[in-house]
Parts: structure tokens; sequence; C-alpha cells
């Protein structure tokens, strides 16, 4: 039988344990968690039994999601590993090994779309087409996440001003030091967006910057494609 921690191990992007800022912040991450959902709830108005897409999932916010409203849950992921430990946590979900930018789903489809922290890490030039397949495939909203560029502390490296170093001294960096959950000898290209660019991206959208106790900064897309 597959465990956690083996699946863990062969992930070389994750480190053995969390980083002790990550462990800091786990109480003010819950309550983030719980006002994405809250606002969800309250801006998109999910009925029981309806879909949840969750593009590059699992989120954060997934299984508080699925709890509180009752959707079905499907899971999209390139990531063989994520969508095996998916099997493991959540076996009740369905899954899908897939690329964001061309979803094997039909159009208007699914009710909502999720994607949690995840355009990030989409290539510049795809974000475009990641977004036409987000509109294509949902028929009652979607819902996005994504750190702000503008605020100074970088999520993913937990280093301040991490987004606005060269490319060149990012992988130099990540050389030589486990960075936040990226192991030494790892580097993983995240290019946090602007609330601009992602009005560029979904122009109908409503796009919400909320200072979050000054400390995090969330971006929440919210499209209704009625």
């Amino acid at each position: 039988m597959i465990r956690r921690h083996q699946l863990e191990k062969e992930q070389g992007l994750v480190k053995d344990s969390a980083p002790v800022v990550a462990r800091l912040l786990e109480p003010l991450i819950r309550r983030k968690i719980a006002y994405e959902v809250n606002y969800f709830g309250y801006e998109l108005r999910p009925r029981d039994s309806q879909t949840l897409l969750d593009v590059g999932g699992p989120g954060l916010i997934t299984s508080t999601m699925e709890e509180s409203f009752r959707l079905q849950t499907v899971v999209i992921n390139l990531d063989e590993w994520r969508l095996r430990k998916v099997a493991l946590d959540h076996p009740i979900w369905d899954r899908v090994q897939a690329d964001a930018r061309l979803l094997p789903i039909r159009d208007k489809s699914v009710d909502f779309l999720l994607a949690d922290n995840l355009i990030e890490h989409i290539p510049i030039e795809s974000r475009e087409k990641f977004a036409r397949e987000c509109i294509r495939v949902s028929k009652s909203g979607i819902f996005l996440t994504t750190p702000n560029y503008w605020f100074p502390f970088e999520p993913h490296y937990f280093l301040p001003f991490h987004q606005y170093l060269p490319y060149s001294l990012k992988r130099l960096l990540s050389k030589y030091f486990s960075i936040g959950w990226v192991k030494r000898g790892f580097y993983v290209q995240i290019d946090l967006l602007t609330k601009r660019e992602l009005l560029c991206l979904f122009p109908t959208a409503q796009v919400k910057v909320w200072k979050w106790t000054g400390l995090i900064v969330t971006i929440r897309l919210d499209i209704n494609t009625h």
C-alpha cells in the first residue's frame, strides 16, 4: 500500500516538514480559508450536488468548499504524484490527469471551476489559453485565488521581495539553498500577478484584493458565466 510519506519523498519540490514560518502562520491560514469559502458562497451561491472542478488541485480550500456546500468534486492535475495523494486523502473525489490549458471537459459542463493558487504557476505566455479554458467549461462561476504581486512577502519561497529578483538570481539561490517549500537544487518558476493583469485575462471579472491582517494579499476572481 502506498503511504503518504512515500509519496512525499518522491516529490523533490516538497520539503520533509513545513517551514517554520508556515507552521507559525497556520492559525491565520485557517482564517483565510474560512474567509474565502464564505466569499465563494456569498458571490456564487452554490447549491447542493452541483459540480466543482478543481483545476490544479487539490487547493487549500477544496475540502472546506465540498463540506460546506455539498459539491461533487473533480480534481484535475497534470502531476500524477498529486493525484495519487488525492486518492489517499479523498478517495471519493474523481481525478483526471490533464493540463489546465487543455481541459478534457465539454463546454459549460461543470457548475463551478476552482483554481486555488494555480495561475501564478502557469507560464505567462499560456495564461490567456488557460483563461479561455476556464470560461469555456464553467457554466455558473469561476473562483480563482492567487497571491498579490505587490505584497512584499512571497508565499512560496517565504522570502521578502523574492518575486522582484531577476530569474538568474532566483536560480542561483535555489541551487545552494532550500527556500520555503522548495528543496535545494530545485527551481520552480513562479510569476505572481497584479490586479491589472488578472483583469486583462478576465475582463468581466470582479477582482477583490484583500489585505488580510496586512500579511497576506489574496486576489479572488469571481465570474458568473450565465
